[in-house]
């Protein structure tokens, strides 16, 4: 057991650094050869906007080493990093982001699951759920079924909702105006109307978002003060939804 950097939660991680970086370079290759074709150009407007944003965010970030970037020309509403600092955001995001600052709010929070090292503890659950499940079968009940399904909700699903709420804590004090993060997760919210009940999903609803965001809101407006360094200024006119015209 250790704490995660940061928060101080207790968690089960028993895989190496290392092989987190092995599995990221796996998970590189697939993404790279999935999404052949459709990796904009670095002269692509989208490509320049997520780099302008990256800019600002990675002296803060905490990621160690070189990063690389890409954009995919894709309806997905999705972004991601994969460890290794290889950082992905799909063109069907944008929309929602509206403009540099919300985009910079949804890259703080991918970019704290790398930092936080969620990869490694992700890879190291299924050690623990094999444990757990062999005495449970051993002392208490031989249906794997059943205890497989126990764990699975007890145990496997919280958990990635926890890394969520972790990212989310730690997205915030990234980005470089959090008051847009809750803007974003708003519009995400509309967009997903039909989301899942959050006991049952891997993430926590994005309708739940925008009120845990405000709640750690204040919190990242503080850390910006004991800091003594004031809020950069916005690319954008926040007060403009039509202000990016690059999709």
């Amino acid at each position: 057991m250790e704490r995660a950097p940061v928060t101080g939660r207790w968690r089960f991680v028993c895989v190496s650094e290392e092989y987190e970086a092995e599995l990221g370079k796996i998970s590189y290759q697939d993404v790279m050869q999935d999404y052949h074709g459709r990796i904009l150009r670095p002269d692509d407007p989208r490509h320049k906007m997520v780099g302008r944003v990256l800019k600002r965010l990675l002296p803060n970030s905490g990621l160690k080493g070189d990063v690389e970037f890409h954009v995919i020309d894709d309806h997905e509403e999705n972004a991601f990093v994969i460890p290794g600092n290889k950082i992905f955001v799909f063109s069907g995001i944008l929309p929602i982001c509206n403009n540099e600052d919300g985009l910079a709010s949804i890259l703080g929070h991918e970019i704290a699951h790398n930092v936080a090292h969620h990869a490694q503890e992700n890879a190291s659950l299924p050690y623990l759920m094999t444990l757990i499940l062999g005495l449970v079968t051993v002392f208490i009940d031989n249906s794997a079924q059943l205890t497989q399904f126990v764990l699975n909700y007890a145990l496997e699903l919280p958990n990635s909702r926890a890394q969520e709420t972790e990212a989310d804590y730690l997205g915030l004090r990234l980005c470089y105006n959090p008051e847009e993060a809750v803007k974003v997760w708003d519009r995400m919210a509309k967009a997903n109307k039909s989301a899942v009940p959050q006991f049952i999903s891997t993430h926590p609803t994005t309708i739940s978002k925008p009120s845990a965001i405000a709640n750690d809101f204040r919190q990242a407006l503080a850390s910006y003060t004991s800091q003594d360094r004031p809020m950069p200024e916005s690319n954008n006119d926040n007060d403009n939804d039509n202000d990016n015209d690059f999709w």
